[in-house]
C-alpha cells in the first residue's frame, strides 16, 4: 500500500513518538521517525506560533526523504495520530480505486469544502487540511515540496491546508488527531470535537479505535 512510513515529531516528544509506534503497529506498520528543528525565536509571531514553521519543516524534510529513497507512495503520520482497528482493510479498499493521476490520499482531515462522492470508498477533496495521516504518490511529493517550500518563503496562514489537488480520502476515515498540545496551533485542542466528523460518522469511527 505504500512504500515506506515516516512520523513526523520532534527529540522533545518520545513519549508521543512511543505511542505512535503502537498505533501503528496495531495494524501491522511500521515508521521512521524524522525529528524537527528546534523553534527558533525569529520564528515567533503575534499570528503565528513558532511550532507551526517546525512542523512544517519537518513535513518538508519527510518528503523530501522519501523523494531520496525512490519511493513510489509513502505514507506520513504526525506524533499525535489515533487509527481505527481495520485501517488496513480501509485504505487497502481505498488505494485500489485510486486514479492513476492521483497525488495526495487523506486517512482523516477537516474541511474547507464539501468532499465529493468518488467511488464506494473514496471522496474526492477540493479543499481540506490537517497532516495526520495522509499518502503522498511520487507526482504529490513534489507537488508537496514546492507547496511547503513556497509556505515556508511566506508563512502566512496554514501550511497544512491544500486546495486543487488531485486528493482523495478514504471513506469511512480511519484516522484522527489525539487531544492535547498542538505545535501548530500553540495551544491544548480537544480534537475529538473537531471537524473531523462533519461528512462521517464519529460514533462509528470510535468503536473502532484501536488504542485511545
Amino acid at each position: 500500500m505504500f512504500d515506506k512510513a515516516f512520523i513526523v515529531s520532534s527529540a522533545l516528544f518520545a513519549d508521543r513518538q512511543e505511542d505512535t509506534h503502537r498505533v501503528l503497529l496495531g495494524v501491522g506498520w511500521r515508521a521512521e521517525v524524522v525529528n524537527g528543528p528546534k523553534v527558533d525565536a525569529s520564528w515567533l509571531t503575534p499570528a503565528r506560533p513558532g511550532g507551526s514553521i517546525a512542523v512544517a519543516k519537518t513535513h518538508l524534510e519527510t518528503v523530501r526523504q522519501g523523494l531520496s529513497s525512490g519511493c513510489e507512495v509513502i505514507a506520513i503520520f504526525e506524533d499525535d495520530v489515533l487509527l481505527r482497528n481495520d485501517t488496513n482493510e480501509i485504505l487497502a479498499q481505498g488505494r485500489s480505486e485510486l486514479p492513476p493521476s492521483w497525488e495526495l490520499l487523506y486517512l482523516g482531515a477537516a474541511f474547507s469544502r464539501a468532499p465529493e462522492p468518488f467511488t464506494d470508498h473514496l471522496l474526492r477533496v477540493r479543499g481540506a487540511g490537517h497532516f495526520h495521516a495522509y499518502l503522498l504518490s511520487q507526482s504529490g511529493m513534489k507537488r508537496m515540496v514546492d507547496h511547503l517550500e513556497r509556505w515556508l518563503a511566506r508563512p502566512e496562514g496554514h501550511f497544512d491546508w491544500i486546495f486543487g489537488w488531485n486528493a482523495f480520502i478514504v471513506n469511512p476515515i480511519a484516522a484522527i488527531q489525539r487531544s492535547g498540545y498542538s505545535a501548530t496551533d500553540g495551544t491544548y485542542v480537544d480534537r475529538e470535537t473537531r471537524d473531523y466528523f462533519t461528512y462521517f460518522h464519529k460514533d462509528e469511527f470510535m468503536r473502532h479505535l484501536k488504542i485511545r
